[in-house]
């Protein structure tokens, strides 16, 4: 085709309209949780704990009942946003090709795919970090506890073995 740009050229500008419309979808997330929050602080029979609402409103249900249906309005438009956003990207990932719209068995009984996407590998390296993370975790709580036992002069109690 003349005048259209390389293929190349068109992928990238494909992946980084994708990135921008991925980031529109993360900003509003905080979004989404400061709603909620809003929300359930409408529900709260205090008023000192919601500052929003006025301490001499004669009838203070009112207005925490329209802050609430406010907030909760909101909170549910963006979520539906969220959802049609992320919904059309996944369309667009199966478009290209990326994941398929149902996963795939490759044949080896080891692993699902999704497209280009293997989901097994994903997996097996969820499981590398968490077990590296957990080893760590373990011996920091084990110096803490020895250092613990060491300050009461406690020598009855050793670590060994855990």
């Amino acid at each position: 085709m003349e005048g259209s740009p390389p293929k190349e050229l068109r992928d990238a500008s494909n992946a980084a309209k994708h990135i921008r419309e991925l980031n529109v979808i993360d900003q509003k997330i905080p979004e989404i949780l400061k709603y909620a929050r809003a929300a359930m602080v409408a529900l709260s029979p205090s008023p000192t704990n919601n500052p929003t609402l006025a301490e001499n409103d004669p009838d203070p249900t009112d207005e925490h009942k329209r802050a609430f249906l406010k907030a909760a309005r909101r909170y549910f438009s963006l979520v539906l946003d969220v959802q049609d956003a992320l919904a059309a990207q996944t369309k667009a990932l199966e478009d290209a090709g990326i994941i398929a719209s149902k996963a795939e068995d490759q044949g080896d009984g080891r692993h699902m795919s999704l497209g280009q996407l293997d989901v097994g590998w994903l997996n097996e390296r969820r499981g590398d970090v968490g077990r590296g993370f957990e080893g760590e975790l373990m011996a920091q709580a084990r110096a803490v506890v020895e250092k613990l036992l060491k300050e009461r002069g406690s020598t009855e109690h050793t670590m060994t073995g855990v």
